[in-house]
């Protein structure tokens, strides 16, 4: 069995195009592991981390999207599910980016 590699906090900011600070405030959704003191973010954790926030423009340029952004629309597709109007959240979410003209896509 493979291990991932294991990145440090400045290799994942570099990774990122982040300050390192911002790694470490945001280390449990990147996946982060302590070894003794230091702090070491896991390839997968990073690779999840871009699915989850990268979108594709109609350009196929990446666009990131905050937290906050994601929370906004999924409570508006949340209304349209409870509306009757699809039967699941991921559907209606694939719906909202095809109508922004937008798409999922790997960073």
């Amino acid at each position: 069995m493979s291990l991932p590699r294991l990145f440090t906090v400045p290799e994942a900011a570099s990774a990122l195009t982040v300050s390192p600070a911002w790694v470490y405030e945001h280390q449990r959704e990147l996946g982060a592991v302590k070894i003794g003191r230091a702090v070491r973010i896991p390839e997968p954790g990073i690779d999840d981390y871009l699915q989850r926030h990268v979108i594709l423009d109609e350009r196929g340029r990446r666009r990131y999207i905050s937290r906050s952004e994601i929370r906004r629309k999924d409570a508006a597709l949340m209304r349209l599910v409870r509306g009757g109007k699809t039967e699941t959240r991921e559907a209606v979410r694939t719906l909202e980016l095809e109508r922004l003209g937008l798409k999922r896509g790997k960073a």
